[in-house]
């Protein structure tokens, strides 16, 4: 009885431990608020993180919240970006959430739209195609989401949580879910 009862086990535990699940890929950070520099969501159900060096500098991801001012810029106001670069893939997808001459607020709901518009938040999924960089933005009738979970000045931390539908000029969707971001600016 012993005998049938340790086989059992074996079975059990063999079974539980079979590599049905996918470990050796990315998969989306925790929801966290301590600025921790992670950024993750689903690009059509696919998980994308930063991974690589970065699109324009070292990192691959970058995050900014200013106010800016200047006399040479003609929109002033306030203007946040976080952006998460995958450079280890071969069409280096991005993914980049913003602000165009509006403020962010802790517990602020932004609904996403046609990007570099003055006054309201935007999404893009940007991506290399064989003719050149192809981008994908959100715009009317798609949409968007963008929430601030926590936004601390003093720390220099945002967080929050994001999905949009975007589109490229041949009508070609992007769905991006479950996003969320804990970055330090």
């Amino acid at each position: 009885m012993r005998f049938l009862a340790s086989v059992c086990l074996l079975l059990a535990l063999t079974i539980s431990c079979s590599d049905d699940d996918d470990d050796d890929g990315p998969r989306l950070p925790a929801a966290t608020r301590q600025g921790l520099n992670t950024f993750g969501c689903l690009v059509n159900g696919k998980v994308h993180v930063p991974k690589g060096g970065s699109f324009f500098g070292d990192k691959s991801y970058e995050c900014y919240n200013m106010y800016v001012f200047q006399s040479y810029n003609p929109v002033k106001g306030w203007f946040f970006k976080v952006s998460a670069s995958d450079l280890e893939s071969p069409d280096k997808p991005v993914v980049t959430l913003g602000t165009y001459a509006l403020e962010i607020m802790e517990g602020g709901v932004y609904p996403l739209t046609t990007p570099y518009i003055e006054g309201r938040a935007f999404g893009d999924y940007f991506r290399k195609a064989p003719a050149g960089l192809e981008w994908h933005s959100v715009s009317y009738p798609l949409t968007g989401e963008l929430r601030i979970t926590k936004l601390d000045h003093q720390k220099r931390i945002v967080a929050g949580t994001f999905w949009f539908d975007a589109v490229n000029s041949a009508g070609e969707k992007v769905e991006v879910r479950e996003g969320r971001f804990d970055m330090r600016f």
